[in-house]
């Protein structure tokens, strides 16, 4: 019975933790210069959302992400200046403009052939 528990909370998770069809089929047309409300319209609303300060990051802004399970959330809090390898992500300036985005790392850009 316990492990059926166990089983069943870990599908649930890794089906939480996946980004939608919406942001996969979508996060190749987010593009330098959007803005935030566009992004969300175009690929979803983020699963988190981490406040970027000139004097920790460099520059005053906002990283939004899509996909995140909870360890991609602690490693994202340890380690707010570098972007994770698990989730979409894109950050915006102060202005909420892109600046940039990256895939996660099983994710590959679609080719413009």
């Amino acid at each position: 019975m316990f492990k059926q528990i166990l089983t069943s909370a870990a599908l649930v998770l890794t089906l939480v933790a996946c980004a939608s069809d919406q942001t996969v089929d979508n996060f190749d047309s987010v593009h330098e210069g959007m803005d935030m409300d566009t992004v969300h319209e175009t690929i979803g609303t983020p699963s988190s959302s981490w406040q970027m300060n000139q004097q920790e990051h460099g520059f005053d802004g906002q990283r939004q992400q899509w996909g995140d399970n909870a360890s991609s959330i602690a490693t994202s809090a340890m380690y707010r200046d570098s972007t994770p390898e698990r989730v979409y992500s894109v950050t915006f300036d102060k202005n909420g403009q892109v600046v940039s985005k990256s895939y996660p790392l099983w994710a590959q850009p679609k080719s413009n052939d």
